[in-house]
């Protein structure tokens, strides 16, 4: 039997005090279900966690939409992170505490969630359907009419930035999710996305390269901000020019 710990102070936290029934309900499901992992992050099939709590799918979509906007989860094609699940509950540090952790996380496929849980990096200001969809196979049952409801508006997400290097430059690792947070921290998350791009474009798909670029940037000014995204063609030969001006073009 596996166990969990709720500490009695949670009735007292102001923030919990101020949820409903059914969030708190649905909060204490999500510590205690028994999917869950001393990792934090596990899988989390919203079918059943209706059967199991007796709540409504659409109310459950809802309240966890809220909890992501307080900084408590993240949640996107049917992985999610309750945020302080690991730290009441991986309180040692005993090699049988880090085996479990990471095998927990080796079940975890590959997605922007467990990119921004390696990196530490939590988007609190961003709802549920804001955190970006991952290319892995989902395993949940969910339609893909309701996948798409949770992950509209994806490109205002940190994660971004690991989706597209993962596109564009290769498998992210826990250093390189890191070094990306760290960028990102640094030089804002559009000018580490504009870098990586420069990156492609030049096929030079080197982090050290992506860190380059971001200095010269820094240094000496950045011209390619003038133009965003949506323009196509105009954003990736402005980023061409503005890498030949600079001398770091393949």
């Amino acid at each position: 039997m596996t166990y969990r710990q709720i500490h009695t102070q949670i009735w007292k936290d102001d923030w919990f005090m101020e949820l409903e029934a059914d969030e708190k309900l649905l909060f204490i499901y999500l510590f205690s279900n028994e999917n869950t992992t001393l990792a934090g992050i596990y899988k989390l099939n919203l079918k059943v966690a209706a059967f199991e709590t007796g709540l409504p799918i659409e109310r459950i979509k809802v309240i966890i939409e809220s909890f992501a906007r307080a900084g408590k989860v993240v949640y996107a094609s049917g992985i999610i992170w309750v945020v302080n699940l690991m730290r009441y509950n991986a309180t040692s540090q005993s090699p049988k505490v880090k085996t479990a952790i990471d095998k927990a996380l080796a079940m975890i496929p590959d997605c922007n969630i467990k990119a921004a849980y390696l990196a530490g990096r939590i988007p609190y200001q961003y709802p549920m359907d804001t955190v970006l969809n991952s290319n892995s196979n989902n395993t949940e049952t969910e339609t893909d009419q309701e996948q798409q409801q949770l992950t509209d508006g994806a490109s205002a997400v940190v994660g971004s930035c690991f989706q597209l290097y993962t596109q564009e430059i290769g498998k992210l690792s826990k250093f390189t999710s890191e070094k990306i947070g760290d960028m990102i921290d640094e030089y804002t998350e559009a000018w580490v996305k504009d870098a990586i791009e420069i990156a492609s474009l030049n096929n030079v798909r080197k982090l050290t390269y992506i860190e380059g670029v971001l200095r010269n940037w820094k240094a000496n000014g950045k011209d390619a901000s003038k133009v965003t995204p949506d323009d196509d063609q105009a954003y990736r030969d402005r980023l061409k020019a503005d890498a030949e001006k600079w001398g770091y073009a393949a």
